[in-house]
């Protein structure tokens, strides 16, 4: 009894240190091209991922079986959400809206007339995206009508990541100097009205040193970023101004970060492909935003630690 005391003391006094995530991994279908991979998640928390004319939606949230699309178009996918489908490439190609909670949904082009790199949802007719229609990246609205207005003329010379947070706000990634830019969804609806924006009325949120893909949690108020130019997921907090590098998986530069709700409790999501061919492994994770800590190379030692505390809390729990 002593002893058990003497742990649980110990293991408190070290957790001012958060416990770090424990990720739930889930193998995805082997890349069977080059083509890119892509994810967004319905409002259930349950993941949709996209590759090379397969797309497909998780049956059960925390589970591994997943059913296609029946209608799912072809092509190299760019982006997906819970309504738009992106087609990637260096050219202008089809978007497409479809319901993303029905596998059997049609897909409706609404424009081939825009590249357009990433995207999320606006409402329920309409999305921001970074692309371009024509020359350096921009940022943009369309909706299911075909309508495109140009809200930012050229962010950067190519399209960034793009995320948006509860509140409606959107934070856009400038490929050109890896500065995150965040603009108000009041700004975003007045250009929407036809009040053009320049990157410079954003708010200069962090540089984490890559651009390729961007995800916001409003629970934690942190972003997080990925990309080719780092190894694993950058994360800032941006109440405490506080940046770290986590690395949930293989420790590789080839992972996109998301974040995403199950109706109840926020999440970090991500998928990894290992390399950058057919017959590639691709893994997907996920845990509570809440448990997501800010790694600082100052206190490594105190995470392990901490780690030990947080285990043997665990089995002391079993135990008892």
């Amino acid at each position: 009894m002593k002893k058990t005391s003497l742990i649980v003391a110990a293991s408190l006094a070290v957790l001012t240190v958060p416990c770090q995530a424990v990720w739930t991994t889930l193998s995805l279908p082997n890349t069977t091209s080059w083509d890119g991979t892509t994810m967004g998640h319905l409002s259930d928390g349950r993941f949709i991922y996209g590759h090379n004319g397969s797309l497909i939606q998780q049956d059960i949230f925390g589970s591994s079986a997943a059913s296609a699309y029946a209608n799912a178009p072809a092509g190299d996918y760019s982006f997906v959400t819970s309504q738009f489908l992106g087609i990637g490439g260096f050219a202008s190609k089809p978007v497409y809206s479809f319901d993303g909670s029905n596998i059997t949904s049609s897909f409706t082009n609404i424009t081939s007339s825009y590249q357009v790199y990433q995207a999320v949802n606006y409402d329920t007719t309409s999305m921001i995206l970074v692309g371009t229609d024509g020359g350096n990246s921009d940022l943009a609205y369309l909706n299911t009508s075909g309508t495109y207005v140009t809200l930012i003329d050229g962010i950067s010379s190519y399209s960034g990541g793009i995320a948006s947070d509860a509140s409606g706000n959107v934070y856009v990634a400038d490929n050109d100097d890896f500065k995150i830019y965040k603009y108000t969804a009041a700004q975003i609806a007045g250009a929407i009205d036809g009040t053009p924006l320049t990157i410079s009325d954003g708010t200069f949120i962090a540089n984490l040193g890559v651009s390729g893909s961007l995800a916001v949690d409003s629970s934690t108020n942190r972003l997080y970023a990925s990309g080719y130019q780092k190894e694993g997921i950058q994360v800032f907090d941006m109440t405490l101004s506080q940046s770290g590098t986590i690395t949930p998986g293989l420790t590789n530069a080839n992972y996109q970060v998301n974040t995403f709700s199950d109706g109840a409790n926020n999440y970090v999501g991500w998928i990894n492909r290992d390399n950058w061919n057919g017959g590639d492994a691709v893994a997907y994770g996920y845990d509570l935003s809440s448990q997501v800590a800010i790694p600082e190379p100052s206190a490594f030692a105190l995470f392990i630690v901490a780690g030990g505390a947080c285990f043997l809390r665990r089995r002391l729990g079993k135990a008892s």
